[in-house]
């Protein structure tokens, strides 16, 4: 079985990086003086530092308009009974989806009862 190379650590990668960025070496001049291969410069210099972006499109309410959701869900017996689509429609003039109103609605910790009918806040959420 032929022997792998090692992933490169954070402290190697960044030394990588300065070796690159600062002193302005080659990928080659890296390589020599490191004992790395091409490949794990290569990736090493592309590699993406910190926290990944969080991919998808942002979410449609804001704050705000998400208390003004919650307010809308729980001003009466009648709204919590109501479909999502019909939610949608009656809240804020009818400006945002049933997705939107849905998805907001589940990240704020609401689900719907074992029938689909009543919407509920869930233990342990917001």
């Amino acid at each position: 079985m032929a022997q792998g190379r090692q992933h490169l650590t954070d402290e190697e990668k960044t030394r990588v990086r300065i070796l690159a960025n600062d002193a302005k070496q080659s990928i080659s001049q890296i390589c020599k003086t490191t004992g790395y291969s091409r490949h794990q410069v290569r990736r090493a210099i592309d590699a993406v530092q910190g926290p990944r972006k969080r991919k998808g499109p942002s979410p449609v309410l804001g704050p705000e308009e998400e208390a003004e959701l919650v307010k809308f869900i729980t001003a009466s017996q009648r709204n919590r009974f109501l479909p999502w689509t019909k939610v949608a429609k009656e809240f804020a003039g009818g400006n945002y989806g049933f997705k939107a109103v849905r998805n907001a609605l589940q990240r704020l910790g609401y689900t719907r009862d074992a029938a689909g009918t009543y919407l509920m806040q869930g233990r342990g959420t917001r």
